[in-house]
């Protein structure tokens, strides 16, 4: 372990560094504190023994200045000082110092103060390595957490477009068997045309074309490949959603602001959502008159529309969505409030923890309410959220009417 003497006078300091050799440190010695300020600063060093009184900048000065840099480890600081009332061990206390000896001192009293400074020093370490354990243990089981909800998430779509996708094959078989059908019967045609004569299997390929069309049930195929796509192409927005969230959690965009209507906002996402929910589930919106806000519009209506689908997700069969918008001094507030089942107490200081869900895996990641929250504090916003006396849950959204620069 690394330990620097601070102290001016060289005597004092070489025996210092030579009595503190034997017991294993790795001395160094510096006779004023500007010096030692700037060895701390560059090197590692864990415990500090430094006099009182020196040139330039005085033991208790130095303390301070220590405990102002930003270092990733403690350092242990002993004064040494020939000053012995209450007060100056106070004062030396209250600078930074850990401890202090009272010059002149014994050497076994020393070197036991030293020994106790180094086994706090060590646990400190050992403290420290606990917690970083501990954080990538937790990052560790984010991390698989997040895939499995991911590996679901992404699963479902790519599931039923590959089911998909098989029974487009299946249809492109038929439907190339009628079209070879249907070329040869056209160039039958074409023939007895040119020839002015009908052709004797013209009949015959007629009613073998009607055949092949009741067989595959072409009328059947057309609509459902329709539906196919449809269902192929919403699986592919899932999914681009889903890699859309995962980026902006990862790395979040950063964009000036500009003027924009809140309410304007809020219609257009309330809008999506009317063209999409069943009957049994209304959104009711009402806005007093609100002054235009600086934001990134797209973000916003991404934090507005991950609020409402939660609490689209919270009602199980039929409910209420009301959204409501107003002004409260230099602040524009959005609140959104839910009938559904609620958030469980003990989970209500865990919904903006990024992959905390209380879904199934494969209904989300955990990632929709801390995408939001993050939104608003780039905005310089809050979310809170609160549960209803008579059930369900709100979400109220404040955001500044005006930003700094």
């Amino acid at each position: 372990m690394r330990l620097l003497v601070v102290e001016d006078d060289l005597v004092t300091g070489t025996l210092l560094k030579k009595v503190l050799s034997k017991e294993g440190f790795n001395v160094s010695h510096k006779t004023n504190g500007p010096d030692a300020l700037e060895a701390i600063r560059s090197e590692s060093y864990r415990i500090v023994l430094t006099d009182w009184m020196m040139p330039d900048m005085d033991g208790p000065t130095l303390c301070r200045r220590i405990r102002a840099l930003e270092l990733p480890y403690y350092v242990y600081i002993i004064l040494l000082t020939a000053k012995d009332s209450k007060n100056d061990a106070v004062k030396g206390l209250e600078s930074g110092a850990d401890d202090y000896i009272i010059k002149p001192f014994d050497n076994h009293e020393l070197m036991a103060r030293i020994r106790a400074g180094r086994r706090l020093v060590e646990l400190e370490d050992a403290n420290i390595d606990a917690r970083s354990k501990l954080a990538r243990s937790e990052k560790l089981a984010a991390v698989g957490h997040l895939a499995a909800g991911v590996a679901h998430e992404i699963n479902n779509p790519i599931g039923f477009i590959n089911s998909n996708l098989n029974s487009l094959t299946d249809y492109m078989r038929d439907l190339e068997a009628m079209l070879v059908c249907y070329r040869k019967l056209t160039r039958r045609l074409d023939q007895s045309i040119t020839e002015k004569q009908l052709h004797p299997d013209l009949p015959k390929m007629v009613k073998r074309s009607i055949a092949l069309e009741d067989k595959y049930d072409i009328d059947f195929v057309l609509e459902d490949a329709h539906e196919l796509v449809k269902d192929c192409t919403d699986g592919t927005h899932r999914i681009k959603a889903i890699v859309h969230e995962m980026r902006f959690f990862a790395h979040p965009e950063t964009q000036t602001f500009e003027p924009h209507g809140l309410d304007g906002i809020i219609k257009k996402v309330v809008l999506q959502f009317e063209d999409q929910l069943p009957p049994e589930i209304c959104i009711q919106f009402s806005a007093a008159p609100l002054p235009e806000v600086p934001c990134n519009a797209p973000h916003i209506e991404q934090a507005l529309t991950n609020l409402i689908q939660n609490a689209v997700d919270a009602i199980d069969s039929q409910g209420q969505i009301a959204i409501s918008a107003g002004r409260d001094n230099d602040t524009a507030t959005v609140q959104i409030t839910d009938n559904g089942r609620g958030i469980d107490a003990a989970h209500l200081s865990k919904v903006f923890d990024p992959f905390f869900t209380t879904k199934k895996i494969g209904q989300g990641v955990g990632l929709g309410l801390t995408t939001a929250q993050n939104i608003m504090k780039m905005h310089n916003g809050t979310i809170a959220v609160a549960c209803q006396p008579d059930g369900g849950t709100s979400f109220t959204v404040r955001l500044p009417i005006s930003q700094s620069d």
